[in-house]
């Protein structure tokens, strides 16, 4: 399986915790997608992000690819429960492009209810995504968008 991940999820440890086997494929770019915070976390003390769709835009992150059991661990962190499921987050097939520009297809997790409103991310959020955005050598620019997100 692949899973194409857009935030904390990037950072190698993070990944490492959830799924001790995943390999990382290399940077990815999702177009046609925005990043939204429409959900808060009680672990992060802030706004969690999802994906909506937004003509024009972009969202960068790291392409993983890893087993069945990995697949498990993250659809249990994420609160993916099937699809009859009471979930906090969908599991959703979507089209990445790597930095060689070849395609491909994975999956990304997308919160259930995205007009639910808009939460910041924490301070303490936005280290570990910028972190593992400048780790995976992820553009200079979404960078710099990614570090200005959180509390004003």
């Amino acid at each position: 399986m692949r899973y194409f991940s857009y935030a904390v999820l990037m950072s190698r440890g993070q990944m490492k915790r959830i799924c001790p086997t995943a390999r990382s494929v290399g940077r990815a770019v999702l177009p046609g997608y925005r990043m939204i915070f429409p959900r808060v976390s009680g672990v992060w003390l802030g706004g969690i992000p999802s994906l909506s769709e937004a003509e024009g835009e972009e969202v960068w992150g790291v392409l993983w690819e890893g087993s069945e059991d990995c697949l498990e661990a993250l659809d249990d962190y994420q609160g993916f429960y099937g699809p009859e499921g009471d979930n906090v987050f969908e599991r959703l097939p979507v089209e990445v492009t790597d930095a060689e520009g070849k395609a491909h297809a994975a999956f990304a997790y997308m919160a259930t209810g995205t007009s639910r409103g808009n939460y910041p991310p924490s301070p303490q959020f936005v280290d570990t995504m910028v972190r593992a955005a400048r780790d995976f050598g992820l553009p200079e620019a979404y960078v710099a968008r990614l570090a200005r997100l959180g509390p004003e």
